[in-house]
């Protein structure tokens, strides 16, 4: 999973602030806190794609059942979060990408197959 660089986390920032609905002084919190959930959810399916191990590589039930409850929580979250901001979440679950993308109001998009923010 690579990490997005201060830049890229600024002009996300900055998308949201210009292109998604709802309340505009809670914009900042809502943007930052997709990131937070992007980023778990990479965390995730980078575990997913790699496979739960215990320290002497036996595969760990509890810990892949913790992440699968953690991820569906996360999405229902997500799911609510942006019908306030009049948004659509996309989620992914390849850890090569982006996880979880958002889908603006305006349709301005960032992404290189250009269909979300």
């Amino acid at each position: 999973m690579q990490r997005p660089t201060h830049k890229e986390r600024e002009e996300f920032v900055a998308l949201i602030q210009q292109h998604a609905g709802g309340d505009p002084n809670k914009r900042l919190w809502f943007a930052t806190r997709l990131m937070r959930y992007g980023a778990t959810l990479g965390a995730i399916a980078e575990r997913q794609c790699n496979g739960h191990q215990t320290w002497n590589g036996d595969w760990d039930e509890k810990a892949a059942k913790r992440d699968e409850a953690k991820e569906e929580r996360i999405e229902t979250a997500v799911s609510k979060l942006c019908k306030e901001f009049d948004c659509v979440p996309d989620f992914q679950g390849d850890p090569r990408g982006a996880t979880l993308k958002i889908k603006v109001p305006s349709g301005k998009t960032n992404d290189w197959g250009q269909t979300n923010a």
